[in-house]
């Protein structure tokens, strides 16, 4: 399918205005033929007229309608005339649109406008070759080859069993996955890589199955999901700081006290007492 260019200016152009909405409608059906059938914008006189008998309209009922050109002056109808009582193509050559040649009309400046069977049959040629390269470069696009394609079997073809779908059973989503809690579920235990990563801090078998039951009795702050996680953690802090009983613990030596004495004879020492004691006196 092709394509026929006209510009936005098309309807206001003197020569088209000239002709009337009849004349532009057997122009553009001209256009039309031109570009279908590649005649480089010439219009044979039997295809010329036949544009003229495509301007009658059959409705729903099969009445025909023709169209008719009027002509009235101060409201009144001046004058009317049926489209089939004038001579179009030669409306159109006195406008300018069309021009006499031999055999027919060949539509003005066609060339200008349109394009011309050598640049038709050069974009069919690309477009042929483009697509051809296309189809080597899939080749499993298309699913069967060409000589496939065109084969003709006489025989009744084998229908191809539909295959009945298996429903897939939903997945179903475990509550402990989403489920936040402040102490470790009880469906938890410790797995073989959970034991793991408790003897890689040091713990043996015992002291791991130990250290999983304290955590079982924890109750932590913030609830928690990720028990693994937890757990890793809580290796981590492994072994808690031992806790000395009061029995053995040891209070720190005070300084010993030095007594009256030596206190005197410190202070003489540093001058603040008199190197000699002054006498008591009583009361009297």
């Amino acid at each position: 399918m092709g394509w026929v260019w006209l510009d936005d200016g098309f309807a206001d152009h003197p020569k088209v205005a000239r002709v009337g909405v009849i004349g532009t409608w057997i122009q553009v059906q001209a256009l039309c033929y031109c570009n279908r059938h590649l005649t480089d914008g010439f219009v044979p006189y039997g295809v010329a007229l036949s544009f003229v008998t495509r301007l009658q309209r059959v409705d729903a009922e099969g009445q025909i309608w023709e169209t008719r050109e009027s002509c009235t002056m101060d409201g009144e109808l001046f004058t009317e005339t049926d489209f089939s009582e004038i001579d179009w193509p030669a409306e159109l050559v006195a406008a300018g649109l069309w021009e006499r040649v031999a055999g027919g009309y060949r539509i003005h400046d066609y060339d200008q406008y349109q394009r011309s069977k050598a640049q038709a049959l050069a974009d069919r040629a690309r477009a042929t070759t483009r697509q051809q390269q296309w189809r080597a470069r899939h080749p499993k696009s298309h699913g069967v080859t060409n000589g496939a394609r065109h084969a003709v079997s006489h025989t009744t073809p084998t229908p191809t069993p539909t295959p009945t779908p298996t429903p897939t059973p939903k997945k179903k989503t475990s509550l402990r996955s989403v489920r936040r809690t402040r102490k470790r579920p009880p469906d938890e235990t410790l797995t073989a890589e959970r034991l793991d990563f408790a003897r890689q801090v040091g713990m043996s078998a015992r002291q791991a199955e130990e250290e999983w039951a304290a955590m079982g009795d924890h109750e932590f702050q913030s609830p928690r999901s990720d028990w693994s996680g937890v757990w890793r953690n809580w290796c981590r802090h492994w072994p808690p700081p031992r806790l000395t009983p009061r029995s053995e613990q040891t209070m720190p030596s005070r300084p010993a006290v030095p007594s009256g004495e030596a206190t005197r004879a410190m202070l003489r020492e540093r001058g603040i007492l008199p190197p000699t004691a002054l006498p008591f006196r009583g009361m009297p």
